[in-house]
């Protein structure tokens, strides 16, 4: 990932934190506004051809309880994420959710709900997990066949591996991030 590409994610990530803090300094209740959710706000974008979010908006305030907590876990996740930005590191999944329980009333009650909140995070910043350095799973697929295409090794040099000539009978293990820098 290019530095530009980090600090835009820092500084997206930030602003969600500024936003929140803002708000109190104000004394005011903090609210976070995000797209909604479901499928009555998916809409067909026929330029191309994807399914996106629609103008339907959700509110998540401190005001209540659920909504703080859920401030209090996404605050949480964002100091995660800006931590392994700050030490180039990356995470998967499933180990966030293990560390989130050491975050007390931040952590989460399962897997699930810490996917939900990433999930949300990509939404709210418009970013990719692999922005937050976040992996689905420690094994990605594989690929067995008659593909070519163009890897970047340990020494910065790209090498043409064919998926079923030159890998064993694993296949080709697709790794998380697929960057054009990394991949092409």
């Amino acid at each position: 990932m290019a530095q530009s590409e980090v600090e835009a994610t820092r500084e997206r990530l930030l602003q969600l934190v500024k936003g929140i803090y803002d708000t109190l300094k104000q004394g005011e209740v903090p609210e976070i506004l995000m797209p909604s959710r479901n499928r009555d706000n998916i809409v067909l974008d026929q330029k191309f051809a994807v399914w996106r979010y629609g103008d339907l908006k959700v509110t998540r305030s401190a005001r209540y309880v659920d909504g703080a907590e859920y401030m209090l876990k996404s605050l949480y996740m964002i100091e995660f994420i800006l931590e392994m930005i700050r030490n180039a590191k990356t995470s998967t999944l499933r180990e966030m959710y293990y560390i989130s329980e050491g975050w007390k009333n931040g952590k989460f009650g399962t897997q699930d709900e810490s996917n939900i909140m990433a999930e949300d995070l990509e939404v709210m910043t418009a970013l990719l997990r692999e922005d937050f350095r976040l992996r689905p799973e420690e094994n990605g697929a594989s690929v067995i066949g008659n593909l070519t295409l163009e890897e970047k090794n340990r020494k910065g040099e790209f090498k043409k591996i064919n998926c079923k000539d030159d890998v064993g009978e694993a296949g080709y293990s697709i790794p998380y991030n697929v960057d054009n820098e990394k991949v092409r």
